[in-house]
């Protein structure tokens, strides 16, 4: 507050650290000692006419403790913990006062006021009161600044890792829209068993990027006439845990969509004894396991390009986290904006599609003219993100794509426009605006052309 309102402020707060401990040095008047992060050590050393010093420690028990001497005049300090708010007076006579919150997260400014109302009114008659006034005009003039300052206080703490990592809300799940979900524990949570549709082909599965790469080739090998990919999508709801089901689990240990069962693989078995499906996890697995099973009927996964193919299918798997759990997490997800993670995951998703640019440049699919499982892996991921579907436009906009990235923007224009990535994007999905085909589950080609039938209804009616 010095810096912004000398006037008001005329003490001033020098910071610096001490042996790792962060030490306040006050030239004036202590009015208030600013903020902690839960888990911090604080000295506080007044000038030396006062020559008192108050000493902050957080304990494994979560308490506070102070030293003062008695000669100290005013002081108060404000925590913030994740917990809740805490407010310390000390007044011009005994021990700290304390008023605590953890209910309600109360703006640590206001119970600072109410300490230092406290403070002065008690014992005191009313020739302290254009003081008192005075006081808490100075304060009141600065209340907004110290309130946004108190609001972003904990970007200013540096994280420091402890030296056992434990879950929970003080390490940052609380922020997390997935951390309800999350869990550093694999295997089944409860009991579900998994639904069967009457085909041999079996796909449990949600309307995201990666799901989407299947039921895009499924969609695909309908088209191309091998109704023996006709299949069975069921919808599995990620935000409501549905993919620690023990049945999903039992296909899929690493609990993350698509996966998929195939019955034909019993029946075409060996082993006579033996009548379990074939479970085919992860996306890019799924993809091959398909394009292999049909090989010889379509043009997806062709001999001769066969290991260009797999280059580009493989580069997918490998790069698309980075987009999605590193640029999309912390540009749209996150509740707080954090510039070292955005900057560090936009860098790597501007890099990967300037590759993509590049090899597009005279080429009119990944792998030259023939369109294959590499641009269906790709273009749910690549392709909807520089159309403005994936984040939206601001997150296009933000990344510059109309400028820098012509030549994906020219793909991703092409393979949108395929009936069959029209059909396969609607499929095990449940939102978006009302424009946009939404199939919560797939049984029969019918229930796709109802689903996109419906979407263009729609779509007239606001032309």
């Amino acid at each position: 507050h010095h810096l912004q309102h000398p006037q008001i402020y005329p003490h001033k707060l020098n910071l610096h650290k001490e042996r790792g401990q962060r030490r306040l040095n006050v030239d004036r008047e202590m009015r208030f000692l600013g903020l902690w992060s839960a888990g911090s050590l604080l000295s506080a050393s007044s000038s030396s006419r006062w020559g008192c010093m108050v000493r902050m420690v957080r304990s494994s028990s979560r308490s506070v403790v102070f030293n003062t001497r008695p000669s100290m005049t005013m002081m108060v300090v404000i925590g913030s913990q994740s917990f809740g708010s805490m407010a310390i007076g000390v007044q011009r006579q005994g021990w700290p006062k304390v008023i605590q919150n953890q209910k309600r997260r109360t703006s640590p400014l206001s119970l600072l006021l109410e300490s230092h109302r406290q403070s002065h009114s008690d014992g005191n008659d009313g020739s302290n009161n254009t003081v008192q006034q005075k006081q808490e005009e100075e304060t009141q003039q600065s209340r907004s600044v110290s309130e946004r300052e108190e609001d972003d206080s904990s970007s200013h703490d540096p994280y420091v890792p402890p030296k056992v990592w434990t879950n929970g809300d003080e390490n940052g799940n609380k922020g997390n829209p997935f951390g309800s979900i999350n869990q550093p524990t694999a295997g089944a949570r409860y009991d579900k068993e998994l639904p069967q549709g009457e085909h041999p082909l079996q796909l449990y599965s949600l309307g995201t990027p990666n799901g989407q790469k299947v039921t895009i080739l499924l969609e695909e090998l309908l088209a191309a006439g091998i109704q023996e990919a006709e299949y069975d999508a069921w919808l599995v709801d990620i935000m409501e845990s549905d993919q620690f089901g023990s049945g999903f689990v039992a296909v899929n240990p690493n609990s993350k969509i698509p996966a998929l069962l195939d019955y034909d693989a019993a029946n075409d078995s060996d082993d006579d004894d033996s009548n379990e499906p074939q479970r085919v996890f992860e996306s890019g697995s799924i993809l091959v396991y398909l394009a292999d099973k049909f090989a010889g009927r379509h043009s997806f996964l062709p001999p001769q390009q066969r290991v260009e193919v797999m280059n580009w299918l493989f580069w997918q798997m490998g790069s698309a986290p980075f987009v999605g759990g590193g640029f999309g997490h912390f540009y749209v997800y996150a509740k707080k904006k954090q510039q070292y993670p955005i900057d560090r995951f936009t860098m790597e998703t501007k890099r990967q599609l300037d590759v993509l640019n590049n090899q597009l440049q005279d080429k009119t699919f990944i792998c030259g003219d023939t369109y294959t499982i590499a641009d269906m892996a790709i273009f749910p991921w690549y392709g909807a993100l520089v159309l403005g579907d994936l984040y939206g436009p601001n997150a296009r906009e933000f990344l510059n794509v109309a400028q820098d990235y012509p030549h994906v923007i020219r793909w991703a224009e092409t393979v949108q426009g395929r009936a069959a990535v029209q059909r396969g994007r609607c499929i095990n999905k449940y939102w978006g605006n009302d424009d946009e085909a939404q199939l919560r589950e797939r049984h029969s080609a019918a229930d796709v052309d109802q689903a996109l039938a419906k979407s263009a209804l729609v779509d007239d009616e606001k032309v």
